[in-house]
């Protein structure tokens, strides 16, 4: 394991080290980000391009490092996505916090969490600190080694520490576990002011919640739960707005808990006094039922955040078990009562529910705030609400803005909630800071990329350079439309490979420039598509070679890795090896030598047949390659050099409408010979350029 303190040179000499003692294997453990900020301060140019290679050496590193050695990378998630490039071949996941039964489990089985705590603590005493310690500002184990620590000094004269003492000590200093001082947790809002044509983006949701809300004032409802939780499992997805705009489009009372207020033996969730779970949960459904009493359908809407603590009690506390089956007993004496409660189980995870919520019936209903990283459509609703509710101002007539919506819905494809607004509030910085009166689509566009990726790097670049960049991403934009163009005219609707929807000339984060793309009316996963992917990524190096002689480059590492494993994908996953076949080859599957012979060959002859149909098509376009990057070049690494998709496509148009009819059938014919050469591929023949 290596600690914040570590410097990237000894990171790399280490890990090549550990990489010769082929003996044995080894797991690396480390923060990356960490690592790279501990190299020495640069001052001259020449200083941080040396700065700058060793950062790439520790990503070239991570990308092909030895056989034995293995990763376990902790780092923040926008490092992760900021950082694909280097990361692309790691799997990301979410670390849960540890429970209270899995902290006390630690305490108990490892003896170092307790070597600076002077008594032995029973059991159930340890029990009842940890559980109490994650109430506590701070981070495990430090924060219930801390409380230990204060039990085991204030009962200097004990031996050992029984549930006894922890529990007076913990009455004596109630006051650290209060959120607010003698305040509620409980709160309570009689009109949320919210109603379901506030739910935005989220048409499923809306008719989920219209349903409760026509139960509730047809006073059908009875008293039941539902489950709650996000399709895309963000935060900020919706659950807590969508209880309330049921609640407010009922005009009932709206009550919200956190469940994680139930987790010791003693509960204060009013501020007037500690008292148990169980009758914790009977105060608060009289406070419920009381608020119901004075809506004209004996109906309110308790709203439970983290109800997975609830549901699954038994996993994280004793206590939380307790206050579950004191709720389905107080749900039962509501529905007997003729009450209309609406208790909504907020979870981030549906799997979390556990059996008691599902055999009690009481909570067999779900709602799934849906996302709008799935659907254009809900995104663009969630866009033009949005836009208006921050005042953002868009020059031009209703389709302008129409327009520009729909671009930003492209764009955006895959984010969640959450983070559209955030792209939204940054497009309205970006424009402000470029003094524009009106939002633009480069002002989203800039948005999106420094969220993404950063902010454009402005350092000297060669001129060289910069029509080298140009060339290259000029190359990755054609292939991908001409790719296009022969779907939509000479293919099926289902073999439509994706888009440009920008490309930018500056540097940012580890590239040079950058193509990026979009889903053209096709969610199909067609052999043709996937062979237009392989063509868009050697479009980068077909340039370079053509018009610089450049036979390969760093710049075209990642296009190369992507290009093979689309090409592994479409062999060993999906069964479009011509002669491996309809099979899928699991990784580390045990293959006879015949096999991999197979699957080698229909893997190279995709992309052998890629690559020329690449260069085909960089030779047929060159000229519109020079028009572009001759216009373009000088403005590569200015900071503002993003070419929108649609102006693209209209400059390739243009420029293809202007040639002679002889240059025309060459477009014919070059359309044709790709048909040829896709047909040849799906027969696992490799073309051979003349």
């Amino acid at each position: 394991e290596f600690n914040k303190y570590t410097m990237p040179e000894y990171f790399i000499n280490m890990v090549s080290k550990l990489g010769k003692d082929e003996k044995n294997k080894y797991i690396v453990i480390a923060n990356p980000t960490n690592i790279l900020a501990n190299e020495p301060d640069k001052d001259d140019e020449e200083d941080w391009n040396d700065d700058f290679e060793a950062e790439f050496d520790i990503a070239k590193l991570l990308k092909k490092h030895p056989a034995n050695v293995s990763f376990i990378l902790y780092d923040t998630k926008d490092n992760y996505y900021k950082k694909q490039a280097t990361y692309q071949n790691f799997e990301d996941t979410a670390i849960p916090a540890l429970s209270a039964a899995q902290i006390v489990k630690a305490f108990k089985e490892n003896p170092n969490l307790r070597k600076d705590i002077k008594k032995e603590f029973s059991e159930k005493a340890l029990e009842n600190a940890v559980a109490a310690s994650d109430k506590l500002e701070g981070k495990f184990p430090q924060k219930t080694q801390d409380l230990l620590k204060k039990i085991a000094s204030y009962h200097e004269d004990k031996e050992v520490i029984t549930e006894t003492e922890v529990n007076n000590y913990l009455k004596e200093i109630d006051y650290m576990f209060k959120k607010n001082n003698n305040d509620s947790s409980v709160e309570i809002i009689f009109d949320t002011e919210r109603k379901l044509k506030d739910i935005i983006g989220k048409e499923s949701t809306k008719q989920e919640a219209a349903n409760l809300v026509r139960q509730i004032k047809n006073n059908t409802l009875g008293t039941k739960g539902v489950i709650i939780y996000a399709q895309d499992g963000y935060p900020g997805g919706g659950r807590r707005f969508t209880a309330k705009a049921i609640a407010g489009e009922a005009k009932v009372p709206y009550i919200e808990i956190n469940s994680m207020d139930f987790g010791t033996k003693d509960v204060d969730i009013f501020g007037s006094g500690s008292i148990t779970p169980e009758k914790s949960m009977k105060k608060l459904f009289s406070v419920v039922t009381a608020q119901a009493e004075t809506n004209p359908n004996k109906a309110a809407v308790l709203y439970i955040e983290n109800f997975e603590y609830f549901s699954i009690g038994e996993t994280f506390s004793t206590y939380y078990q307790k206050a579950m089956a004191q709720l389905l007993r107080e749900m039962e004496r509501a529905e007997k009562s003729g009450f209309n409660i609406l208790v909504v189980g907020s979870v981030s995870d549906p799997e979390a529910v556990g059996e008691t919520a599902m055999k009690s019936f009481k909570f067999v209903d779900q709602i799934e705030v849906s996302s709008t990283a799935f659907n254009k459509d809900e995104r663009a609703d969630v866009i033009r609400n949005y836009i208006d509710d921050i005042g953002l101002k868009i020059e031009g007539s209703s389709e302008d803005k129409e327009n520009l919506i729909s671009y930003a819905a492209d764009l955006t494809q895959h984010f969640p909630f959450i983070y559209l607004k955030n792209v939204l509030k940054k497009s309205q910085s970006v424009a402000q800071e470029r003094n524009h009166e009106f939002l633009t689509k480069a002002d989203i566009t800039e948005a999106y990329l420094q969220i993404t990726t950063g902010r454009p790097a402005l350092n000297k670049i060669q001129e060289h350079e910069k029509l080298i960049v140009a060339s290259h991403e000029c190359g990755h934009a054609t292939n991908l439309e001409v790719m296009n163009n022969i779907a939509k005219t000479l293919g099926n609707k289902w073999h439509i490979p994706d888009k440009v929807n920008f490309v930018t000339l500056d540097p940012r984060g580890y590239y040079g420039g950058a193509v990026y793309d979009v889903a053209d009316k096709n969610r199909e996963v067609s052999f043709e598509k996937k062979f237009a992917d392989i063509v868009y990524g050697f479009g980068g190096h077909s340039c370079e070679k053509y018009f610089y002689g450049m036979d390969g480059s760093y710049g075209i590492t990642s296009d190369m890795e992507m290009a093979r494993e689309d090409a592994m994908k479409m062999v060993r996953t999906m069964g479009m090896g011509a002669k491996t076949g309809k099979m899928t080859i699991f990784e580390d599957e045990n293959l006879s030598d015949k096999t991999r012979e197979m699957l080698e060959n229909d893997e190279r002859v995709i992309l052998n047949n890629a690559k020329i149909t690449s260069d085909l098509i960089t030779e047929i376009y060159a000229d519109f390659n020079r028009e572009f990057t001759e216009k373009y070049a000088s403005r590569v690494g200015t900071g503002e050099c993003i070419i929108n998709g649609d102006d693209f496509r209209q400059s390739l148009n243009e420029w293809k409408a202007r040639q002679s009819a002889e240059k025309q059938k060459e477009f014919e014919l070059c359309d044709k010979t790709i048909l040829q050469i896709i047909d040849a591929t799906k027969r696992g023949v490799a073309v051979i350029k003349n």
